[in-house]
């Protein structure tokens, strides 16, 4: 429900500002490529440059200069905070900001400020702000910025708002964990759906049939997608290829996809270029060398994100993972083959965390990884996905922290986000 607002907003400036072209990690809040902002009072909206919502940060009250609410391009408010201190994100996420979801997910911080008022109260200004523009819109003084302040009523007045999942035909229901290094700012192109395994523990599963699209399709969501990002396609230099798994898909269709998603962002006003995407371990294992060259060959530079789980049989068998151990050792083997091989592909890979899980679990991974791995390595970390359902968030950094310092590798948490 909104709070009353004001009859008319006062005491606002709009610009047109750049930020950074390049993504980076520091402490202090970033804002990329360009976009609309405006200034009152009590906060500082940034919109993209269809005029729609994306930023809202307060500048006073309850409100840390450091924290702001982010919206996706699935339509979900993402509020980031450094209230858990700097370091404290780094280590867990391999950020400075940490992330809180305003649904369910397998944070180890239970913190929620969506309960919070000022955060309730950031939300209902941005709405009664863009209702209040209605009736100055016509005046004088507003004739210099009058495009747009028309752009953003357009876009943000509470109609229903265009549904990127339509054009993918696919929710998402998670994201890999290395689009991080472009702040979850990645255009969707669905290339399969469904997953290979579907196991019993996994929360995010679809209990789908592998289902590989073809180049029409794939044209398709293209064409469409163009339409949706419209003039702020130039913000974006990130494709995630999805869903569940692109590795089952021919190489033909993969480079297909990948050319025309270049198309796509070839005139970005960000530095390089990302692409994203997940993998099983017997799609992995069996991919021909030949994918492998062409994404190295490829414009961006790829991740490739590996569910491993586990190590250890006893624990697969538990949480219903259809895999030997041994292959998901294999699989590991590969990705710091491929990590090596190739400058520009970066494999990564997930591993569970629980408190009710088996203790070879833990021992099994502590033991083959770094008997696998030489010395600490430059590329590739391992992500550990707390189970949904966790209830002592104590135990889980506990095991996260023996987990975090004994391995030769990154590690970090996996936070499962959506688009």
């Amino acid at each position: 429900m909104l709070a009353e607002c004001a009859s008319k907003p006062n005491n606002f400036s709009v610009s047109m500002e750049s930020g950074l072209d390049k993504y980076s990690k520091a402490p202090h809040p970033i804002r990329y490529g360009n976009y609309i902002r405006i200034r009152t009072e009590d906060y500082e909206y940034i919109f993209d440059l269809n005029g729609r919502a994306k930023i809202i940060s307060g500048k006073r009250g309850d409100w840390s200069r450091e924290d702001w609410l982010k919206l996706t391009k699935g339509n979900d408010w993402i509020f980031y905070t450094a209230g858990m201190g700097y370091s404290n994100a780094f280590t867990y996420e391999g950020e400075y900001y940490t992330l809180c979801l305003n649904y369910n997910s397998n944070s180890v911080f239970d913190y929620r400020p969506f309960k919070s008022q000022y955060v309730l109260n950031a939300l209902d200004s941005l709405q009664c702000f863009v209702s209040n523009l209605k009736d100055i819109i016509d005046e004088p003084a507003y004739s210099e910025s009058r495009a747009l302040l028309k752009k953003i009523i357009n876009n943000n007045s509470g109609l229903p708002k265009p549904d990127i999942h339509n054009i993918i035909e696919s929710s998402i229901s998670v994201l890999p964990p290395d689009t991080r290094h472009s702040d979850y700012d990645v255009i969707p192109v669905i290339i399969a759906d469904g997953c290979l395994y579907n196991c019993n523990f996994c929360s995010v599963k679809s209990n789908e049939k592998i289902n590989l699209r073809d180049e029409a399709n794939i044209a398709r969501q293209l064409n469409q997608l163009r339409g949706f990002y419209g003039e702020d396609i130039i913000n974006y230099n990130s494709v995630f290829l999805g869903n569940h798994d692109a590795l089952v898909v021919k190489e033909s269709i993969v480079a297909f996809a990948i050319g025309e998603s270049y198309k796509l962002i070839k005139n970005t006003v960000m530095l390089d270029n990302y692409l994203y995407l997940f993998g099983s371990i017997f799609s992995f294992l069996n991919a021909d060398e030949k994918i492998f060259s062409m994404l190295d060959d490829s414009p961006f530079h790829t991740y490739i994100n590996i569910g491993f789980e586990s190590f250890d049989q006893t624990t697969l068998d538990l949480i219903g993972k259809p895999v030997k151990a041994d292959d998901s050792k294999k699989a590991f083997k590969r990705m710091i083959e491929i990590n090596r091989k190739y400058s520009n592909i970066e494999i990564t890979g997930n591993l569970i965390i629980g408190s009710q899980l088996p203790a070879s679990h833990l021992t099994s991974m502590q033991d083959f990884m770094n008997e696998n791995i030489t010395d600490r390595s430059n590329k590739g970390c391992i992500y550990l996905s707390p189970l949904l359902g966790e209830r002592d968030n104590n135990e889980i950094k506990r095991k996260f922290h023996t987990i975090k310092y004994t391995l030769r590798m990154p590690v970090y948490v996996y936070l499962i986000q959506r688009l």
